[in-house]
C-alpha cells in the first residue's frame, strides 16, 4: 500500500491541482478494486506488466492531457492503457466508488444547504453506437415502448425506411436514445453531461443524458431525486428556463 500511494502522490504532484484530494480519491478506487476485483489484479498472473497503482494513476493523468491512447507516452502503453479503461468502464468501477464515497458524505453532512448549483456540459460524439435508454423506456406505456422497440429494430437494418413516424411517436423515440441531435449544435449528435453540486462545490449528482433534452428538464430530475436527502433553499443556474 505505501508503493501505491507514492505512485500516486507523484502522477497528483505532477499535474499540481487539488493533488491532495486527488490522492485520496485514487486511493479510494484502489481500495475498491483490491477488495472486489481482486484476481484480475492480485492474483497469480505470469504475463502481468502493471501493477493496479501505477494503472490508476496513469488513466488519471491520461484524463487531464489532450492526446489519443496510440500518441499516450507514459507507463503503461497507450493500447493497455485503452483496455483497461474499457474493463472498469465494463464493470461501473468508477460510479461505484462515487456512490460509496457520496454516501460517506451525505452521512457526515448537513441536509440543510443553502445554494445548490447546477450546469451542464455538451459533448459532440459522432460515431458512438446510439442505444436505447432503458430508464427513459420504462416511463412510457406499453404500446409506446412497443412501436419504440420495433422502430429502433427496424433503423438497424435500413438507415432510412420508406414508413415514417408520426411528430410525436418520433418525439418519444427521439427522447429514448442516448445520444440526440441537438439544434444548438448544428443537429449534430450529442451527449450532455448534468452536473448538481453544494455550497462547498461537492458534486452530489453527475449524470450523462440525451443531448437532445432541455436543461430545466434534466435538473428537475435530478433535484427531485436529491430532495430526499438534501433541502436546499436557492438554485444557481444559467439560462435554466
Amino acid at each position: 500500500m505505501i508503493c501505491a500511494k507514492a505512485h500516486i502522490k507523484i502522477v497528483c504532484f505532477l499535474v499540481k491541482k487539488r493533488h491532495k484530494r486527488t490522492q485520496k480519491l485514487l486511493i479510494e478506487i484502489y481500495n475498491y478494486i483490491q477488495h472486489n476485483h481482486y484476481n484480475k489484479f492480485f492474483g497469480y498472473n505470469i504475463n502481468r506488466k502493471y501493477r493496479l497503482e501505477v494503472i490508476i494513476a496513469e488513466l488519471y493523468y491520461f484524463s487531464r492531457i489532450d492526446c489519443s491512447y496510440e500518441s499516450f507516452l507514459g507507463t503503461v502503453n497507450g493500447k493497455s492503457l485503452n483496455n483497461y479503461a474499457i474493463y472498469f468502464a465494463k464493470h461501473d468501477i468508477f460510479n461505484k466508488v462515487k456512490n460509496e464515497i457520496l454516501d460517506k458524505y451525505l452521512k457526515s453532512y448537513k441536509k440543510d444547504t443553502k445554494i445548490l448549483c447546477t450546469d451542464t456540459c455538451v459533448i459532440t460524439n459522432k460515431q458512438c453506437i446510439n442505444d436505447i435508454d432503458n430508464e427513459v423506456l420504462s416511463t412510457y406505456n406499453d404500446v409506446d415502448q412497443k412501436m419504440i422497440l420495433k422502430r429502433h429494430k427496424l433503423l438497424k437494418t435500413i438507415r432510412y425506411p420508406k414508413k415514417r413516424l408520426s411528430k410525436t411517436d418520433n418525439t418519444k423515440y427521439n427522447s429514448v436514445l442516448k445520444i440526440g441531435r441537438n439544434k444548438m449544435y448544428k443537429n449534430k449528435k450529442t451527449l450532455k453531461i448534468s452536473a448538481i453540486t453544494n455550497d462547498s462545490m461537492v458534486p452530489l449528482d453527475v449524470k450523462v443524458f440525451n443531448g437532445a433534452r432541455y436543461d430545466s428538464i434534466l435538473g428537475t430530475q435530478q433535484i427531485n431525486k436529491l430532495n430526499e436527502n438534501i433541502n436546499g433553499k436557492y438554485l444557481l443556474a444559467d439560462n435554466f428556463l
